[in-house]
């Protein structure tokens, strides 16, 4: 359509189609978003995948430290010392057996503090309701506290202390660095 303009040249318009309100209340998101939506707000879920990422860390940190060990024979008049030479597979038998269990032992170890801490910070979340640094402080306690328990009260309170430290430092130079 023309429409004439007084001030200058033509106007051209195109008709637009009348827009209706919805009927009824708007849709529900597909399931795929909802199952996602799920999956990022169970705990254990939270648990299980930091877990998972805390192992597989854990042991490449763990393969990557034991390479830096010294793994040649020992010297005459220390513990291990034998007067045997290995042949070069047997020392590397030896060498990958050690780097396998500092992978395992240290992957052990950092999954089970990923899952403890997610979960810990995830119940703690959803019980108070709010996503603050009181959830990353006490999780950070309680996860130390709780390693710690192994070795009796002292180490579970420095544990406790260290734990919540360390999640306040995380939290402050990588999370809300403000």
């Amino acid at each position: 359509l023309v429409m004439a303009n007084p001030q200058g040249p033509p106007i051209l318009t195109y008709p637009r189609p009348k827009m209706s309100a919805p009927a009824g209340p708007p849709p529900s998101p597909p399931p795929e978003v909802l199952f996602q939506e799920l999956m990022r707000e169970n705990c254990a879920v939270k648990s299980v995948v930091s877990g998972v990422v805390g192992f597989v860390f854990g042991g490449l940190m763990g393969a990557f430290f034991a390479s830096f060990e010294q793994m040649g024979p020992a010297l005459p008049g220390t513990p291990g010392y034998t007067a045997e030479v290995l042949s070069t597979k047997e020392t590397m038998r030896q060498m990958l057996r050690h780097t396998y269990s500092r992978a395992a032992s240290q992957a052990k170890g950092f999954g089970l503090v990923g899952a403890v801490f997610a979960g810990t910070e995830c119940i703690i979340e959803h019980y108070r309701g709010t996503n603050d640094m009181g959830n990353m402080l006490m999780a950070g306690c309680l996860t130390g506290g709780v390693l710690g328990l192994r070795a009796g009260p002292k180490p579970a309170v420095a544990g406790c202390a260290g734990f919540a430290a360390f999640s306040y430092l995380m939290e402050k130079l990588f999370i809300h660095p403000d």
